[in-house]
């Protein structure tokens, strides 16, 4: 019996039970979105839907990742692939914590007790963007199942530390920006993994021990270095060097300047070569729509705004004392919560943030030994931890993950650039570390098998700490629940206008829509919400026939490609003067602007409502003035 249970992964069935939980309560009580338009219109580019074929060049994603899954979309043309890919990256990663927690847990009772206080935690505070996905969220998942795997590795174990690398791989393809954000916390699971291994074996094991670290840290980074070198490789062509360079600009400017105010800086845009009419189409967003507004524009633009315009007069002690303040304000505020996104809130992330860290240094307290969680080494058993040594190393261990928790969050304080994807994402991999010092230490503590023993072992600790993690997930669960209940009814209801516009413009095949960038994402200025598709809706990855005048994708090889496709010529400026090339805007939305772009360019044009659709959006022929001849 004993052989037969060996080879039944109870530990896997458990997490992949966990996981499926997610996914029934998920699906059935509030379906799954995109958060943002950023992961649509990836996801058009990925299947096909923007150009017409599945295009391996993703823009936001790295080469080598937008190609496998753009090569299964030519496998599966109208499959929802992206949606799929996004969904199982997550819950694997969420299934590895599950896992690995339970293999930690040494009997039946304590695997049941934490499988509650992790359910708790996942419901409780997680939950919403696991109904709402966004791709950085997707990334810090994975990166904190790998640190989550590396701290708690098992030292007789090949897998896991080959699945923790593989998760950091893939989630660098996937955002690499993100990766790289979270990748310090990654390093201090790597190091505080090191510190408890290191201390653990005989000193002649010391070296044996120094290198497979140094292999470990080697091949991650190593790996994200070829990955790096591919994905240069596949956008080395000039046309993509040229449309990397102007949205790295664009990013600059957007993101973290702000555009000089044309009236109090009409010398820089003269040298520029822009006009009031053109500075309005990097106000509205609609450069599209202008050829001169190029790379080295919003190069010197952004240069421009950071030394004149958006200049920080203060010193930089101000600054961080700012943003320090920020700091100890946000980390410890407990507040309702408003709103999925906005106002934005880190309540209850910062509650079970502080609340592990507590937990686990009290837990530390408690002498044990640290033998289980690693196996041995050579044959030996681990040395026992005594006190002094076991509480350095626990304080060591605390304090350098606080430590880079405070240098990342002054990061993006001070930069200004704080939404709840990346905060959110930093509380994310954080709790995840503490649950895994926590997990060591349960799992180190001997087992008495009587059912007497049951609170007067290990077994009261695992029940204490647990409840406590589950207590923080139980307590904000109503809030967290009724808000993402009432943002998932809240984006059906704004959602069925922009069905309503897209049908209609998929039903005109013949015509081509071009559409404001901001109308594409709200129509309502007094609202939170913003259009988002749901993942899972029957895919039609048939080429659309419509697209934005800019975003992040304008200029692109990929946005010139669909002009041509759908227009016959590469200028917007051009195309929206064709017969049956229209204009989307919010029907509260002026038009003035369009005829003061065209009449500095020399033309008088007439700009004529067509249709109205969903009492939301006017779509507008646009034509050259052709004044009536006197009869």
């Amino acid at each position: 019996m004993e052989k037969v249970k060996k080879f039944i992964p109870y530990n896997l069935i458990i997490g992949i039970l966990a996981v499926t939980a997610m996914v029934i309560l998920s699906g059935l009580a509030f379906d799954f979105y995109f958060d943002l338009n950023d992961d649509v219109l990836m996801k058009e580019i990925l299947s096909g839907a923007f150009t017409g074929t599945p295009s391996t060049h993703n823009i936001q994603m790295l080469y080598p990742i937008s190609s496998v899954i753009a090569g299964i979309y030519r496998l599966f043309r109208n499959a929802n692939v992206y949606s799929i890919f996004l969904c199982t990256c997550q819950f694997a990663s969420i299934a590895i914590v599950f896992t690995k927690s339970m293999k930690c847990m040494k009997n039946w009772y304590s695997k049941v007790i934490a499988f509650i206080a992790l359910m708790a935690f996942y419901v409780g505070v997680v939950m919403g963007h696991i109904v709402i996905v966004q791709y950085t969220i997707t990334v810090c998942m994975m990166a904190a199942a790998a640190a989550f795997l590396l701290i708690t590795m098992d030292n007789n174990s090949k897998a896991e530390p080959v699945i923790a690398i593989l998760l950091l791989w893939v989630a660098f393809l996937i955002r690499s920006e993100m990766l790289l954000l979270m990748l310090p916390f990654v390093g201090v699971a790597i190091f505080i993994r090191f510190i408890y291994r290191f201390t653990a074996v005989e000193e002649k094991e010391h070296k044996n021990v120094f290198i497979r670290f140094v292999i470990l840290c080697a091949a991650i980074l190593l790996g994200l270095l070829v990955l790096l070198g591919i994905h240069k490789i596949g956008y080395g062509s000039s046309e993509w060097m040229k449309f990397n360079s102007f949205f790295d600009n664009r990013t600059e400017l957007y993101d973290f300047q702000v555009i000089p105010d044309y009236d109090e800086n009409r010398e820089i845009y003269r040298k520029l070569g822009l006009d009031k009419s053109e500075y309005q189409l990097l106000v509205n967003y609609n450069f599209g729509l202008d050829e001169e507004i190029d790379s080295n524009t919003l190069g010197r633009l952004a240069e421009y705004s950071a030394k004149y315009v958006n200049i920080d007069t203060t010193s930089i002690w101000t600054d961080l004392s700012v943003a320090l303040k920020a700091y100890i304000y946000r980390l410890h505020y407990i507040g309702s919560i408003q709103g999925f996104e906005y106002p934005m809130t880190d309540f209850p992330w910062n509650v079970m943030a502080l609340g592990l860290y507590v937990i686990t240094f009290v837990l530390y307290l408690i002498p044990s030994k640290e033998t289980f969680i690693w196996g041995s080494e050579n044959g030996r058993a681990f040395k026992e931890d005594h006190g002094t040594a076991r509480l350095t190393k626990v304080l060591i261990s605390l304090v350098t993950l606080f430590a880079c928790r405070t240098v990342l969050w002054g990061y993006i304080l001070v930069r200004g650039r704080d939404p709840i994807r990346i905060t959110h994402s930093l509380y994310y991999i954080e709790i995840i570390i503490l649950i895994g010092l926590i997990m060591i230490k349960l799992s180190a503590i001997e087992v008495k098998k009587p059912v007497k023993e049951f609170i007067s072992t290990m077994n009261y600790m695992i029940v204490v700490v647990m409840i406590m993690v589950a207590a923080i997930g139980l307590w904000a669960m109503p809030q967290t629940l009724g808000t993402l209940g009432n943002e998932v009814q809240a984006r059906e209801e704004y959602n069925k206008a922009y069905e309503t516009l897209y049908r209609a413009c998929n039903e005109n095949t013949d015509n081509f829509y071009l559409i404001d960038v901001y109308t594409s994402v709200n129509y309502d200025d007094n609202s939170t919400v913003t259009y988002s598709e749901k993942m899972f809706e029957k895919a039609d990855n048939s080429e659309d026939n419509y697209m934005l005048m800019g975003g992040w994708a304008a200029k692109s090889p990929l946005y010139y490609e669909k002009l041509l496709n759908q227009t016959g010529t590469t200028s917007m400026e051009e195309a929206l003067l064709l017969d049956n090339v229209y204009v989307v805007m919010d029907k509260d939305e002026d038009t003035e602007w369009l005829s003061e772009y065209y009449s500095d360019k020399g033309l008088e044009i007439e700009i004529s409502p067509e249709t109205e659709i969903a009492g939301e959006f006017v779509i507008y022929a646009v034509t050259i003035y052709q004044p009536r001849s006197k009869q």
